[in-house]
């Protein structure tokens, strides 16, 4: 089965999913934190109808590369679906190391995009979510909570960082 997106080459929801595995039973017996960040792309659909697919998926791809880049190598960066992306950010360090990772992801996806002599620009929404040791939960749960936290960030006015629970 393959466990990377066919457009971006980022792992995909399967690859997710044994990554979220992996980190709840480490985190089992090393008990720390780490944090799961819900990150979708404001107004993305605005970009396929104004520019078409084709562009919307090239802005997929460099988003993709822009994402992987703005994290740690042991950081893992997934796409979930459409223009809804995914980090684990482990070990998270603290509040304020997980806290600029998210806003250094946001300054970086605002950065312009130029594709076919077209300047885009796109902002995100980010929710996050810290996944604490011996606190039963499944990962249905915990990309729940990182998406609700997302919404939440939608609702605020976009481009922003929503919290869902404290470090």
């Amino acid at each position: 089965m393959n466990h990377h997106d066919t457009l971006t080459g980022l792992p995909n929801r399967t690859a997710l999913s044994n990554r979220l595995n992996a980190e709840l039973k480490m985190q089992y017996t090393a008990q720390h934190k780490f944090a799961v960040l819900f990150i979708d792309l404001d107004n993305f659909k605005r970009i396929n109808d104004n520019y078409g697919h084709q562009t919307g998926d090239k802005v997929l791809k460099v988003t993709a590369n822009k994402l992987r880049n703005s994290v740690k190598k042991n950081d893992m960066i997934a796409r979930l679906a459409g223009d809804e992306f995914i980090a684990i950010i482990n070990p998270a360090a603290g509040h304020e190391d997980v806290l600029q990772t998210c806003e250094r992801i946001l300054s970086v996806l605002q950065q312009p995009i130029i594709i076919e002599k077209h300047r885009l620009t796109i902002n995100a929404s980010l929710g996050c979510y810290y996944v604490h040791p011996n606190k039963q939960q499944t990962i249905d749960e915990i990309l729940s909570q990182a998406d609700i936290a997302m919404y939440k960030a939608k609702i605020a006015g976009k481009g922003c960082i929503i919290e869902c629970n404290s470090f």
